[in-house]
């Protein structure tokens, strides 16, 4: 039985709203355009509950406005299909503003992405181009008064590299453990030395080290991670503790 005390981890957000935008079937070039806006429009928090700075009327991940800036359809639109508001629900929306567009327009009354924008949109998702991509969202969906459009660019081709990452790697995990050190992905699992117990002796010690050291020029290691010469290759901070303690305590039984 669980912990009653123990609360879960909060998902991270911007790994969540990868999630839902590959849920929604967006390319892995469009996730990262949208995703780039959404950095923007959010600072970088990917919050569904975002409110934009200084009171403005912004909200959300697309920090849509009253008016024109597509907020009172998007509250109609939950309200008529009885959704909550959420990071899914906003995306879905988006998402049926272009793929859908006269669907939504049943719902809401008017053409949310505008005469036009919803066919241009798809034809650039069509595209393997994650900074066009973010630039013609920005443009016409979006639609924001001051667009810092550098900062689209940049943001929408790191989330397309961070993609080409390992997933244990791919995204931040600030959310879950800030301690956390990820594991580089082509290093097997080290093999630690056990704690002795009682009095240590020097034999013990050398075949711990023996142990140690073969574990990295086993048949299925990797070569060269003692090589220093070699960044990708050295030995972590971990091992690196593990050898000076061993030789420390060598050094120790020597004397």
């Amino acid at each position: 039985m669980a912990d009653p005390k123990l609360k879960p981890t909060p998902p991270d957000r911007e790994e969540s709203v990868f999630s839902l935008l590959k849920d929604a079937g967006f390319s892995n070039a469009a996730i990262a355009g949208i995703m780039g806006t959404i950095e923007v429009e959010t600072g970088g928090k990917f919050d569904s509950s975002q409110k934009q700075g200084s009171g403005g009327p912004g909200r959300g991940l697309f920090q849509m406005e009253p008016g024109t800036g597509k907020l009172d359809e998007y509250k109609t639109w939950l309200k008529n299909t009885g959704r909550p508001d959420s990071a899914d629900s906003q995306i879905q929306f988006f998402r049926d503003t272009i793929y859908d567009p006269s669907g939504i327009k049943n719902i809401v009354g008017v053409d949310v992405a505008g005469f036009g924008n919803a066919k241009k949109l798809r034809k650039v998702f069509e595209t393997d181009d994650p900074v066009k991509i973010a630039e013609a969202v920005t443009n016409l969906w979006e639609k924001p008064g001051i667009p810092h459009m550098d900062r689209r660019r940049k943001a929408a081709r790191l989330q397309f590299q961070k993609q080409k990452e390992p997933a244990s790697v791919r995204l931040p995990v600030k959310a879950t453990d800030p301690k956390f050190k990820p594991t580089p992905p082509d290093r097997k699992p080290r093999i630690r030395i056990p704690e002795l117990e009682g009095s240590e002796d020097t034999a013990s010690l050398l075949f711990g080290l023996r142990d140690a050291i073969s574990s990295f020029f086993s048949e299925d290691a990797p070569s060269g991670y003692l090589d220093s010469t070699n960044d990708s290759r050295k030995l972590t901070q971990d091992d690196q503790e593990q050898f000076s303690n061993l030789m420390n305590r060598l050094t120790l039984q020597g004397k």
